[in-house]
C-alpha cells in the first residue's frame, strides 16, 4: 500500500509506503524516482546511503486514536554537559489531543510532519472543512466538530439516530467498518490465535468474534485489518414476545433477523429458566461456591452442557421432540427448538458472611438444518456430523433453513 504521484507529466514518484504489522504502524515518507520519460538508465553503484527521519510511527491510544508520531531519527542528549551523548530520545514529529468525538484541541498541538491519519486511525481530510475537522474512511465521512457521520449508519439501533457515531460513547467505542465475510474465516481466526467468545452472525451476513465476558468484539476492518472493538449489541424490540414456533418459523422462512439476543423479561428466557435443567444448573453451581475454600479469585466461570449425545440423550430427545404434538402445552418448546447447545455461568461476585452469590449465565446456540434433522445416537456422532451433516448444511447456505443463532442471558442471585 502507497501513495505515488505524476510529476511535471513526465515522471512517476514513489511519495509515501504504509508500514504495517497486524494493523497500520505509521508509514515511510520519501520523494524517490520510480520511472520518467526520457530519463537515462540508473546503473547499481553497489553502494547505498541510509538517511534517517523519513519513517514516522504512531503512537495511539486504547482506541486507535493517533495522539503521536516520532521518527526513527534519535536524538542524542547530552545531561551533563560533557560533549558525549549520555541517551538517546526519539524525535517527535507530530502530537495532538482531542476532544471527545475527535476535534483537535487548540493549543495542544504541534506538527512537524503533516501525518494523514489521527482520530480513529482515520484519514484526515484538511481541504473540506479545515485543519482537523473532517475525516474519511473507506464507508463514512466524519465531522469530529458535531460527532456525526454524513452518510447513515447501516448497523443501527432504535434508540439513536443513524447519523450518530460510537454509540454516542467515544471514549470507550470505536466503530467499525466492516467485519469478517464468512464463518469459516472468522473460526479459523479465533482457533488460530486462541480467542475466547463466540462467532456471531450479524444481521446483515456478516460475522465477528464476540466475546460479552469481556465486552469485547474482533471484527475484520477493511481499511485497517484484524481490529478489537467493545461489544455493542443493540436488544431487538420484537425479541420480547417473540415464541418458540416463531423463531422456528423465521429460521424456516428465511424471513427476519438470523441472530437474535434474548435477556431478562424475553418471553424465551423466562420459558427457558422454568426447565429443570437450569435448575440442576443451578444446584452445580451451590455445590461449587460450597466447596471453596481460601481465597476466592473472581470471577469464577463453569458451563453445563445441555447433551442430546449417546444413549442418555435419547430420553430428551424424545421428551423435548414430543412436545410439538402438542404445540408446547406439554413441555417446554424452548429447549425443543434449540436442542443441544451451551450454558455457561459466571460468578461475578460473592457475600461470603450472607452465603450470597451474583451469576450470569449465558445460552447460546446455531440452528441449521443438520441440528434439525440429525437423528439420534448416531447423528450427535462426530463422523456424522463432518460428512453428512456437513452435506445438508451446505445445501442451505442462504434463506429458508439457512444458519441462524441465538443467545439467551440473564443474572441472578444464588443463596449456597
Amino acid at each position: 500500500m502507497a501513495t505515488y504521484e505524476w510529476k511535471n507529466a513526465d515522471s512517476l514518484r514513489l511519495q509515501e509506503l504504509d508500514i504495517y504489522g497486524s494493523s497500520r504502524l505509521g508509514m515511510l515518507r520519501e520523494d524517490s524516482l520510480l520511472a520518467c520519460l526520457g530519463c537515462s538508465t540508473i546503473t547499481n553503484t553497489g553502494s547505498a546511503t541510509l538517511f534517517t527521519g523519513s519513517k514516522l510511527y504512531e503512537l495511539t491510544n486504547h482506541l486507535g486514536n493517533v495522539l503521536s508520531t516520532i521518527t526513527d531519527k534519535k536524538v542524542y542528549v547530552d545531561a551533563d554537559a560533557n560533549d558525549t551523548a549520555d541517551y538517546s530520545v526519539p524525535e517527535i514529529a507530530s502530537q495532538q489531543d482531542y476532544y471527545p468525538f475527535g476535534m483537535l484541541m487548540p493549543g495542544r498541538r504541534i506538527s512537524l510532519s503533516d501525518y494523514r491519519f489521527g482520530f480513529n486511525k482515520q484519514e484526515k481530510v484538511d481541504e473540506i472543512s479545515g485543519l482537523g475537522n473532517h475525516n474519511t474512511a473507506m464507508f463514512w465521512e466524519y465531522d469530529p466538530r458535531r460527532g456525526i457521520r454524513w452518510n447513515k449508519d447501516p448497523l443501527t439501533y432504535p434508540w439513536q439516530s443513524p447519523y450518530s457515531c460510537y454509540n454516542n460513547n467515544p471514549i470507550i467505542f470505536v466503530d467499525p467498518l466492516g467485519l469478517f465475510a464468512s464463518r469459516k474465516e472468522a473460526r479459523e481466526y479465533k482457533n488460530e490465535n486462541n480467542l475466547s467468545g463466540r462467532v456471531r452472525k450479524n444481521d446483515d451476513g456478516i460475522y465477528s468474534i464476540d466475546d460479552k465476558k469481556v465486552g469485547s468484539s474482533i471484527f475484520k476492518d477493511a481499511e485497517f485489518g484484524i481490529t478489537k472493538g467493545a461489544l455493542v449489541q443493540g436488544t431487538r424490540v420484537d425479541n420480547k414476545h417473540l415464541s418458540p414456533l416463531q423463531l422456528g418459523v423465521e429460521w424456516a422462512s428465511g424471513n427476519g433477523a438470523r441472530s437474535r439476543a434474548f435477556t431478562e423479561g424475553d418471553d424465551i428466557t423466562t420459558k427457558y429458566k422454568q426447565h429443570e435443567f437450569v435448575n440442576e444448573t443451578r444446584k452445580k453451581i451451590k455445590e461449587q461456591l460450597q466447596n471453596i475454600n481460601g481465597e476466592i479469585k473472581l470471577p469464577i466461570e463453569g458451563n453445563n452442557p445441555y447433551s442430546l449425545r449417546g444413549i442418555e440423550g435419547v430420553e430428551k430427545y424424545l421428551k423435548d421432540y414430543s412436545t410439538l404434538g402438542t404445540g408446547g402445552l406439554i413441555g417446554n418448546l424452548v429447549y425443543t427448538y434449540l436442542g443441544s447447545h451451551s450454558l455457561q455461568y459466571t460468578i461475578t461476585d460473592i457475600d461470603v458472611k450472607n452465603r450470597n452469590a451474583i451469576v450470569t449465565f449465558f445460552v447460546f446456540n446455531t440452528s441449521t438444518m443438520q441440528s434439525a434433522t440429525r437423528p439420534p445416537l448416531i447423528g450427535y456422532q462426530e463422523w456424522y456430523q463432518n460428512s453428512i451433516g456437513k452435506i445438508i448444511d451446505n445445501q442451505f447456505q442462504s434463506g429458508p433453513f439457512s444458519e441462524t443463532e441465538q443467545s439467551i442471558e440473564w443474572i441472578e442471585n444464588i443463596k449456597y
